[in-house]
Formats: C-alpha cells, structure tokens, sequence
C-alpha cells in the first residue's frame, strides 16, 4: 500500500504572498550555530512556533531573505495521523521483491552439467579431482581456484559518488570488488592443499587478507548509444530510434555502444567525492613520495589594510601597505589553534605557503589610494596534500591514471587495510553492509548400483545484504493492461500515517517596530543585524553580538554573516532566539541561505 506525503511548501508561500528569489552568496559564515536548533524551535504540533522580525530600515536581500525562511518553514507545517482501517479500493496496492541477494562466486562443483562426468565419490574426502573453479570452468585445484578466479565484482552500483567537472555533475559508480578470498581450517590454519577436495561447510573459516577488498572508482563517463528499429505491426512501415544514457560503467551488454568521452578524468579546478569525503582538486601530481591531489578551497577577496576576512577556520590580516613598493604584510592566523605566520608578500606573489602549507595566498591586485589602502588576494585554505598510500576514511588511497603534465587523474582505488575473517565474512563499506556465506548444495544417488550412494556437491560463495532489501512495485504500473479490482472489503493497516497540512491562523512576519519585547509570546527569528533591525539591537548583548556596523566589520568582516542561536532569551520571556545576519546585505543573505538548507534538513526527519 502506497502513501504519499504530501509536501506543505505551498503553505510557507500562502504566508507572505510570495517570494523574491535571490542568487547565491559569496561570503562565509563566520558563525553557525544552525545545526543546534531543533525542530520544535520552528513548529509545535504542526503549527508555527516562531515569528520572523525584520527591520523598517531593512534592504530589499533583507526581506527576500525573511520571504524564503518563511517559505521553507511551510515544509514543516504538518501534522501525522495514523491510519488504521481503509477501504481497499481507495489505496493502490504495492507488491515487493526481495533483492538481498547480491550474487555468488563460484567455488567448486562435480555435477555432470559443469564437469561432463557422472559423480564417482562416496565419501566427502574422496572429492579429489580438479572441480574447483579456474575463472572459465570447473577444472583446476585448490590453488588454481585462489590464484586465478578473483578478482570479483561484487556490486556496481549499489552506491554512486559525484564528479563535477567545470559546470557539470556527473555520476560515477562504486565497484566492490574482491581481489582474493582463501580457505582456512577450523584451528586457522590455511586449508591443506594437498586435500585438494573443498572443506565442509562446518570446518570452513573464510578469509579476505588485507587490501584484497577494494572500492573502485572510474573518472571516465562515456556516452553510450542504442539504436533499435521496429516495424509497425499493421503497415509495416519501419521507425529508428536512438537512445542516450551518460555512465562510466561498461553497457555493451544492455546493448549500448559508447559513442564518444564526455569526461576524460578530472583535472585542476574539478571536484571529487571519494567515500563520505569531497575534494577541490587544486593540484595533480607525482613526485619522490608517488601520486598525489592536492585539495582546498579557494576564495577571492579584497581586504583593507588594517583589517581581516575570514575563510573557513583562518583569519587573513592586512597589518600594513606599503604606499611606494606595494609591499603587504599579510597575517593568517588558525582561530582553532591560535597558530599565526606573517609575511611580507608584493604585488606579483603567487602561492605563498603560510603555517605549513596549510594555507597559500596569490596577490592579485594592488590599491592604493589617498584614503585607502586594499589588496586583493586570492586564498587557498584547509589545504591537504594525499599521496598513494594516505587513508581516506580508514581506506588506503591508490590514484590511478595520474598524469602529472596533464594534472588529471582517471580514478581512484581504494583498500580496506585490515583482514576480513570469519564463518561468515561481515564486510562494512561506507554506507552498505555485507555478508557473504559458504554454501553447499549437496545431493546423493546410487548411480552405480552398488548400494552405496555418490556424492554431488555444488559450493558456492553467497554475497548478500546484511539487512533484507526489497525492490516495490504498483501493481497499477507492472499490470498496466490490467483492473485491480479488491472490492469494498476493510483493511487493518500498521504503520501507515496521513499527512494534513495546518494552515497558519496568523501572519508569521513582523516588523521590528511592532514587536514589544515584554509581550513576545513565540520565539523569534531576527532577520538583519542591529544597524537595520531595532528588536536585533536590543537583544545584541543577549546575542554576543557587536552593536555598531563597525564592530560587525571588525569582528565579521565585509560580506561574512552569523547564525546564532539563543535557546532560552530572558528578555523575551524565556523564548528562544535566532539571528540571521551579516555585516551588511550579502552576509545577511548568506546567514539567511544557511538557515534555509537548516530546515530542509528537519523537513526530511
């Protein structure tokens, strides 16, 4: 039974008439406490919880900003009720399959239709001709069989990363696979190959050594084709059609044919995600300690002499200016470590190392004026360096298809460091679990008419989720030629919850001068600092925050916003307190983004 929630963002919109759009923000969050504020601080039993202040002095990004918090707090404007009976024909009716079973890896087998000969052993230790399989069929020993039949694609495209190239985003797929599984007996001793016959199921201890269980990433996305022609059933006239699909995975045997390279690696300026981590590549290269990427994030700003910006978790001074040479101090401090570096850089600095590469600084222009001395710079930061060899997440890096002239790299080749041992092999990537299993299918039949039964034996490996997954369908899709009639008849149902949308019984927007502090009644989200919203001045020493704009620049800096969150206010009655501003516009609209991102997090929950 299929039941659709139903998305209230219509309702954040039917507050306040409409929305201004706005483009993104270039500025940073200097501080953000957005991921601390619960749900309830928005919403209490499906109904708004919170009004939105903004000033009469505010600039137009100000209320565009205050429009779309409102619109995205329509997403959470809802309340569940649960359904426990329901006529059956009023629901759609969804069948599952189950797909935990991801595949097998063939191990030894003496049936007739692998090995064109009649099964001849009686016992189990008498299963001693070479049935194990080479990677092409079942004919080589145990040693054949751990040497020549990995590696083994375990899983294409249970999960997928993403490469941006330029302007574009590509997906690309994780391939699992495992280089080499071996035998051992039940003391944990390898398994004697001079038995040659495959141990039982109760004795067997599997084993993946370390490194042998990878995750394979390819940065090469093809544009694969296939073109199909069919003849109308009645005039017999013919139609070609074409079809496209982007992938980075080999579809010759769905029928495509890679027409040609969309993505030929990533290079310089292109970014990667390689497990749970994302990567700006900023430089591709080998030198005495092998392959490497080089990533961090880069910004551009200008600064003025005798003030700082911030980027990520460092601090860039201007200290001085020197007028004639247009030589500039410049200061990067660490504000997590209070580690700080000066140097003296001119106006054709290019990639200045500041505290231990952690930081590099370009100058990209010079002014200086009667009354004002400013510098642009260019800023790389959160600078890593990760070589062949270097972990990612607990995984051992190999980058593949580096080349250093270029600066692009093909893919990335991941290793679990650590040996993989058991009955039953639980292997965690990621985000997926596994387990794989020692099967034995057996059977036994008096072939030879001499009252003692052979033996038939087909072993397997079983590679499976470790959780039931099933695959859903509608039956109203899979039946489509088809009426699913069930009647007037009356179902129990568990689990199941509608969604009713709670209309706001009153506007939710207010204007600073209409907001008298001793009868707050919700609590309050401020939109703009205390230059241009008056409630926000008031509450500034409650906040932590500056009072004047000069303060914000000194503190915030030009462009830079701040997320704070006040649980508790005791100047508005023990309600609770959100500030969303910048020093001016553009940090006001980057705090107000923040914010937005914040509650289509909750709305997901």
């Amino acid at each position: 039974m299929k039941v659709k929630k139903i998305a209230a963002l219509a309702v954040g919109a039917a507050m306040i008439g409409a929305t201004l759009g706005m483009a993104s923000a270039g500025g940073t969050l200097v501080k953000d406490d957005s991921a601390n504020i619960p749900k309830d601080f928005f919403v209490k039993n499906g109904e708004p919880n919170v009004k939105i202040v903004i000033g009469t002095q505010a600039a137009a990004q100000d209320v565009a900003g205050a429009a779309d918090i409102a619109v995205a707090l329509g997403s959470l404007l809802y309340t569940e009720k649960e359904v426990t009976e329901a006529t059956l024909k009023d629901l759609s009716v969804v069948v599952k399959k189950d797909v935990t079973h991801v595949g097998d890896i063939p191990v030894y087998s003496n049936y007739y239709k692998y090995t064109d000969t009649t099964p001849t052993a009686e016992k189990w230790e008498e299963l001693t001709e070479n049935y194990w399989y080479n990677g092409a069929a079942y004919s080589t020993d145990y040693s054949g069989w751990v040497s020549n039949n990995f590696p083994y694609d375990l899983a294409t495209v249970s999960q997928q990363a993403e490469i941006d190239v330029g302007k574009n985003s590509y997906k690309v797929a994780w391939n699992f696979v495992i280089d080499k599984i071996r035998f051992l007996d039940d003391k944990g001793k390898e398994w004697n190959v001079s038995h040659d016959y495959p141990p039982s199921s109760g004795k067997v201890i599997m084993d993946i050594p370390k490194n042998a269980f990878k995750i394979v990433m390819h940065y090469v996305v093809y544009n694969w084709t296939k073109t199909e022609t069919k003849t109308d059933d009645v005039w017999g006239t013919t139609e070609t059609k074409s079809e496209w699909k982007l992938s980075d995975m080999n579809l010759t045997s769905d029928g495509y044919t890679a027409s040609d390279v969309v993505v030929d690696g990533v290079g310089v300026g292109d970014t990667i995600q390689v497990i749970d981590k994302k990567f700006n590549i900023i430089d591709i290269g080998s030198d005495s300690d092998g392959d490497f990427i080089k990533a961090g994030e880069t910004a551009e700003a200008w600064i003025l002499s005798n003030s700082s910006k911030t980027f990520g978790d460092y601090q860039v001074s201007i200290v001085d200016i020197d007028m004639i040479s247009k030589e500039i101090l410049v200061e990067v401090k660490n504000l997590k470590t209070g580690e700080s570096e000066q140097n003296v850089l001119s106006d054709t600095s290019a990639d200045v190392p500041f505290l231990n590469d952690q930081v590099e600084i370009t100058v990209e222009g010079v002014f200086t004026g009667l009354n004002i001395l400013k510098a642009k710079l260019k800023v790389v930061y959160n600078i890593q360096k990760i070589y062949d060899g270097d972990k990612i997440s607990g995984w051992v890096v190999d980058w593949t298809g580096v080349n250093a002239t270029a600066k692009t790299l093909k893919g990335v080749v991941l290793e679990y460091p650590n040996e993989i041992k058991g009955s039953v092999l639980n292997i965690n990537t990621p985000s997926l679990k596994y387990k794989i299993s020692y099967k034995v299918d057996k059977e036994t039949k008096d072939v030879d008419d001499d009252d003692v039964n052979e033996l038939a034996v087909d072993i397997y490996l079983s590679v499976d989720y470790a959780e039931p997954k099933y695959k859903y369908y509608d039956l109203s899709d899979v039946l489509e030629d088809y009426t699913v009639d069930l009647g007037k008849t009356k179902a129990t149902i568990e689990g199941i919850k509608t969604v009713e949308i709670v209309p706001p019984a009153s506007p939710i927007t207010e204007l600073d001068v209409n907001v008298k502090l001793s009868d707050v009644d919700s609590n309050l989200i401020l939109v703009g600092g205390p230059v241009v919203n008056k409630v926000t001045e008031a509450l500034a020493d409650a906040l932590g925050v500056p009072k004047d704009y000069n303060g914000w620049k000194s503190e915030i800096g030009e462009g830079n916003g701040v997320i704070v969150y006040k649980a508790e206010c005791g100047d508005i009655n023990g309600y609770g307190v959100v500030l969303v501003a910048g020093t001016d516009r553009d940090g006001t609209q980057v705090a107000a983004e923040a914010l937005m991102a914040r509650i289509a997090e909750l709305a997901k929950e």
